[in-house]
């Protein structure tokens, strides 16, 4: 406003008795860059405001060179940057391109317990021939919700919970997905020990014409990969402690299977391929009514990262393995019946993989009729 004035008091300190760093601790990328801020206290315990530029700063010569509290990282390394002012001096641990870590393989069961509340559930171990998304075993929750009246759950708990280093960007894990729509959500706890829920779900909409109508939860069948953030005001060390589906409504509890592989942390933003490849061009589309009993049947499936695993294409009529060709360029993918297909409905199953393993999600189910 015109003619509008104010006024605040203003004092100025020639000595800290206290000085902070931030962030602290932290994973740099390698040949990146990082800006630390300053916060100190006076001896009476009052906060005091602190240019960061003014400060002098040191770094281990492991990590790179830091000025005005701007680091220019190494390609790899660990250490500390550290600034005096004011008399005092603090110093944050810096870490270089730390790759993610892996908290449980469930190569073994040992380390996990049921979770349920007004559920019940067992856990075991899987082997090949079921799912399976990296090395030689994944974890098998089965669970049945029915016949217990409210909100129920049911997962797994880590026992001691897995204590997971520095400070992550996000925790991650795969999951194989049933269709339930349940929601899928875990929790861990900071370094205060409180209990800190997460959501690797968005929770399911309203209810439709059927639970497996609805948007939201578990809503694949299939690996896929799901990850939550850690915020980066986190109070450490934390502890990761449960993962669990948890269906809220008595008319959508039901009794099925899902598995997990690989849960772990992730410290740093990469172009890490996570999807696999993309199965669209259903042929014969979905629901067709045709007359030729010996059709095209097949899909396009194309993944532009990767690529697609050609021996990882199993394409399925009426629950059978046939024979499919696969041209890599135009991710074509196509078999023709040898015998006539009888006059009736049909069904075609097509799954696939990229080159990292990814499966494709979702697989392609679809239904023709051939009259």
């Amino acid at each position: 406003l015109d003619g509008a004035t104010g006024s605040t008091t203003v004092s100025v300190v020639s000595a800290l008795a206290s000085l902070e760093v931030t962030p602290h601790p932290i994973i740099v990328s390698a040949r990146g860059s990082q800006s630390f801020t300053l916060s100190g206290r006076d001896a009476q315990g009052r906060t005091v405001a602190v240019d960061a530029s003014t400060a002098q700063w040191t770094a281990s010569p492991a990590i790179g060179r830091v000025a005005s509290g701007v680091l220019r990282a190494n390609q790899r390394g660990r250490g500390a940057v550290t600034a005096t002012i004011g008399g005092a001096t603090a110093s944050a641990h810096v870490e270089i391109g730390k790759p993610p870590i892996v908290l449980d393989d469930f190569e073994d069961t040992n380390s996990v317990r049921i979770s349920v509340t007004r559920a019940s559930a067992n856990l075991s171990r899987a082997v090949r021939g079921d799912p399976v998304r990296r090395g030689t075993a994944s974890l098998r929750l089965t669970y049945d919700l029915r016949n217990q009246p409210g909100i129920s759950a049911a997962g797994v708990r880590w026992e001691p919970a897995k204590e997971v280093e520095s400070r992550p960007l996000h925790i991650g894990i795969w999951v194989w997905g049933d269709g339930s729509r349940h929601d899928l959500r875990g929790n861990y706890r900071d370094g205060t020990g409180a209990i800190k829920v997460v959501s690797f779900t968005s929770t399911p909409g309203m209810l439709l014409s059927t639970c497996t109508r609805r948007h939201g939860g578990i809503d694949w069948i299939g690996w896929k990969y799901l990850h939550v953030p850690i915020p980066r005001d986190a109070i450490l060390p934390i502890h990761w402690e449960r993962i669990y589906l948890v269906e809220m409504n008595d008319r959508c509890d039901n009794a099925s299977s899902i598995y997990f592989d690989d849960l772990r942390a992730v410290y740093l933003e990469a172009a890490e391929d996570t999807k696999g490849p993309l199965i669209t061009n259903l042929v014969p589309a979905p629901g067709a009514v045709i007359e030729d009993g010996r059709p095209e049947i097949g899909a396009s499936v194309k993944d532009e990262i990767s690529g697609v695993e050609p021996a990882s294409i199993r394409l399925l009529v009426d629950g059978v393995q046939v024979p499919a060709t696969f041209d890599a360029p135009s991710g074509r993918t196509r078999y023709t019946p040898i015998k006539p297909l009888l006059p009736g409905p049909h069904r075609v199953h097509l799954e696939a993989q990229d080159n990292v393993g990814n499966p494709a999600q979702p697989s392609a189910d679809w239904g023709f009729v051939v009259k």
